[in-house]
């Protein structure tokens, strides 16, 4: 039996953006009009209760914000229809490989990722962003993002993606770390190819560390200082987690 632990990621406010430093290398029913996948989800068949959230851990777990990554506002994205094209198209020239089936993205309203997260048994904040239901290798993958401006909605999935690429980690740390170095991976990929148009939208360097209070990004960060690209990184923490016994995640941003 599966025991799902629930893994957030809280944003930091604006005013703790500082200037960039260094350069980066190169369903239910009810989802199913807002959401693609090549497999339909089953719901019912996650049932396990989820470990308790408390604002005592939601204060010490690792930190993920798009905000720090975007320099200008972007068009509204209600479903994610709108941009499939897009997201496939990053993960493709960012990977070279196609985006699996076994992952269903879902964009949708407040109210519909409150409704989706508590089936998992979550415990709901207004500040969640995104979560995944990662089940790599036992079933389909769920990512969950609320409706948002476009560069938020890229950045958000590709770090949620970059959880359900492989099992989870038993580390939180090391966790949000792989997702976030798939996300910049993700990201430097959107600007370099200027997909969706949203080449002048990003930035072009890393944050300061003293700008993200976030471990995970430190991990990153520090490695792409030592000269490794964001994809290395994300390839280093998977192979890490190979051959190893991990447990079903739920993991979020908030």
């Amino acid at each position: 039996m599966y025991m799902p632990q629930i893994h957030y990621s809280v944003a930091a406010p604006m005013s703790n953006y500082h200037m960039p430093s260094v350069a980066m290398q190169p369903s239910q029913q009810h989802y199913c009009n807002t959401s693609f996948s090549a497999a339909q989800s089953n719901y019912s068949t996650i049932t396990h209760s989820l470990t308790d959230f408390t604002p005592t851990q939601f204060l010490e777990n690792p930190i993920f914000s798009p905000q720090h990554f975007i320099t200008k506002p972007t068009r509204f994205i209600g479903k994610a229809d709108e941009i499939k094209e897009f997201i496939t198209e990053a993960f493709e020239k960012t990977t070279n490989h196609a985006l699996q089936s076994n992952i269903e993205i879902t964009i949708c309203n407040k109210e519909e990722v409150k409704k989706a997260h508590e089936r998992f048994n979550g415990i709901w904040s207004d500040g969640i962003q995104g979560f995944c239901i990662n089940r790599h290798g036992k079933g389909i993958s769920h990512i969950f993002v609320k409706q948002d401006e476009l560069a938020h909605i890229m950045l958000t999935i590709g770090h949620e993606i970059g959880h359900a690429q492989s099992p989870p980690l038993r580390d939180i740390v090391e966790e949000e770390a792989k997702a976030f170095a798939f996300s910049m991976a993700f990201m430097n990929t959107i600007r370099e190819h200027n997909i969706a148009g949203l080449g002048s939208a990003l930035v072009e360097h890393l944050p300061a560390k003293n700008g993200i209070h976030n471990v995970g990004f430190n991990l990153v960060a520090d490695k792409v200082r030592c000269g490794m690209s964001p994809i290395e990184v994300f390839m280093d923490f998977v192979q890490k987690g190979l051959n190893k016994t991990n447990t079903e995640g739920l993991y979020g941003l908030l």
